[in-house]
C-alpha cells in the first residue's frame, strides 16, 4: 500500500511529519539505546516508528486510526521488537500495559549475551494531535511516573504553558507537577512546512528528562501519588482568583474529605512559608509539593 494515498484525518488532528532528516535529528536528542522500552503515541505511517525500532530494545506503538493497519503491518512485518496497538491512547491503562511489557523486556537477553539485559528504562515519544497533549502528558505522569524521558511534538504555545513559571498566565496544575517531575532538555521549534498538511499553529519538539536525582524523586514515583497531587492542584486552581487560604478550604474538603478551619489553614501555610493572602498562581512548585505532602500526612 502506498503511504501517499492515506489522507490525514482532520477530525483526529493528524499532521504527518514529512522531513525525515529533521525527524532523525529530533529523535537522536532523546538518546535512546537497546536498554530502552519505548512507548510511541501516534504511529501514523510509521516514520517515527521506524527510527524507534532501530534504536530501542522494544517499542509499543499506539495508533487510533485503523486505516494505517495494513501499511504498518506490511512495513514492519519482519521487525521483532515492535508491538502495535490500534486503540485510543486515552483509553489505555499505561501502568498495566507498561508493567507487562517491561517485565518481559527485562528478561530478554541482549544479542550476543547469555544473561538478561539490564532493567529497561522507559521512554515515551509522540507526534500526537495537539488537542490531547495535556491529557497524554498527565496520563504519563500519573500512571507511569517512572518514565525516564519524553519526546513530544506539541504546539509551541502549549509547550510554553507547560513550562510556565509562577505568576504567569499559563502556570497551573500540569506545569507545577511537570516542573518537579522532569527537567526540560530542549525545546526545538519546528516550521509548519515540515508537516502535511501545514498546521495553522507553531510547533516544537519538547524533550524532557525525569528528575531522578532530586531528593523528592522517590515520592513522585509512588503509585497514586502524582494522581492525587494533580487532582488536589486542579481543585485549588478552580478558585485561583481567591486568596490561598480560601481556595484551600474547599480543595482540602474535596481532596481529603475533611473540614478545616481557616485558622488551621493559615497556621499550616505559615509553617511552610506561604502567604495566606497570596493567590494560588504565586506559590512555587516545591511549595505545592510540600503542602500536599503535609496535608497527606495529616489524614
Amino acid at each position: 500500500m502506498n503511504r501517499e494515498i492515506l489522507r490525514p484525518n482532520r477530525r483526529l488532528g493528524q499532521n504527518f511529519f514529512v522531513n525525515p532528516r529533521l525527524l532523525r535529528e529530533l529523535v537522536d536528542r532523546c538518546a535512546l539505546d537497546e536498554s530502552d522500552l519505548v512507548f510511541e503515541v501516534g504511529a501514523g505511517t510509521g516514520e517515527l516508528t521506524a527510527l524507534l525500532v532501530e534504536r530501542a530494545g522494544a517499542v509499543v506503538s499506539c495508533e487510533i486510526d485503523r486505516r494505517f493497519a495494513p501499511l504498518l503491518r506490511s512495513r514492519f512485518a519482519d521487525v521483532d521488537n515492535l508491538q502495535i496497538l490500534f486503540t485510543d491512547v486515552r483509553k489505555l491503562n499505561f501502568a498495566e500495559l507498561v508493567a507487562d511489557r517491561l517485565a518481559a523486556f527485562d528478561a530478554t537477553p541482549v544479542e550476543h549475551e547469555a544473561s538478561p539485559r539490564k532493567p529497561g528504562r522507559l521512554a515515551v515519544l509522540a507526534n500526537l494531535p495537539y488537542y490531547i497533549t495535556t491529557v497524554v502528558l498527565e496520563q504519563v505522569m500519573t500512571q507511569i511516573p517512572q518514565t525516564d524521558r519524553l519526546g513530544l511534538m506539541v504546539q509551541l504555545e502549549a509547550a510554553e504553558r507547560l513550562v510556565a513559571p509562577p505568576g504567569t498566565p499559563g502556570y497551573g496544575p500540569t506545569a507545577i507537577v511537570l516542573a518537579l517531575w522532569a527537567r526540560v532538555q530542549s525545546i526545538t521549534k519546528v516550521a509548519a512546512g515540515n508537516f502535511r498538511p501545514r498546521p495553522p499553529v507553531e510547533s516544537c519538539w519538547l524533550c524532557l528528562e525525569r528528575r531522578a536525582d532530586e531528593e523528592y524523586a522517590a515520592v513522585l514515583v509512588r503509585p497514586g501519588f502524582v494522581d492525587g497531587w494533580l487532582s488536589f492542584l486542579k481543585s485549588v486552581f478552580t478558585q485561583q482568583r481567591k486568596t490561598l487560604v480560601n481556595a484551600l478550604n474547599g480543595a482540602i474538603r474535596r481532596s481529603f474529605d475533611r473540614e478545616t478551619e481557616a485558622a488551621e489553614i493559615v497556621n499550616i501555610l505559615s509553617r511552610l512559608n506561604l502567604d495566606p493572602q497570596s493567590r494560588p498562581g504565586e506559590a512555587e512548585p516545591r511549595q505545592w509539593l510540600d503542602l500536599y505532602c503535609f496535608l497527606s500526612q495529616c489524614e
